[in-house]
């Protein structure tokens, strides 16, 4: 069954029963339990352009990559508009808590024989 649809002010034609069952094959095979601050994105283009706390920019060419209509990236969690993903620890969080967290490490411990 094709359907047409308006997506940015162009007519689009999707065929509604393969959107269907690409939708049911990426559910049954990929996890879509996420964190907080974080959305389900079964394409996966928008991994690579989420925010992150280091500030690191995002090459222009993988920006037009997260425009693409293609699915070209394996399914992810990505963070919601406004929180930015701190590495170390993995969450999306706001801005102003990137890098607030207390890393500790411990020296190795000795294994004593007797």
């Amino acid at each position: 069954m094709l359907t047409q649809v308006v997506e940015d002010g162009q007519p689009q034609l999707i065929n509604r029963n393969s959107l269907s069952l690409l939708k049911f094959c990426v559910e049954k095979v990929v996890e879509e339990d996420c964190g907080p601050n974080e959305w389900f994105d079964y394409c996966g283009n928008e991994k690579p352009c989420e925010e992150k706390c280091n500030g690191e920019e995002i090459p222009e060419e993988v920006l037009m990559g997260c425009l693409s209509r293609s699915c070209f990236a394996p399914a992810a969690c990505v963070c919601e508009k406004g929180f930015y993903r701190d590495e170390a620890i993995g969450l999306c969080v706001p801005y102003d808590e990137c890098n607030e967290h207390e890393i500790v490490t411990f020296a190795p411990a000795k294994h004593f024989l007797e």
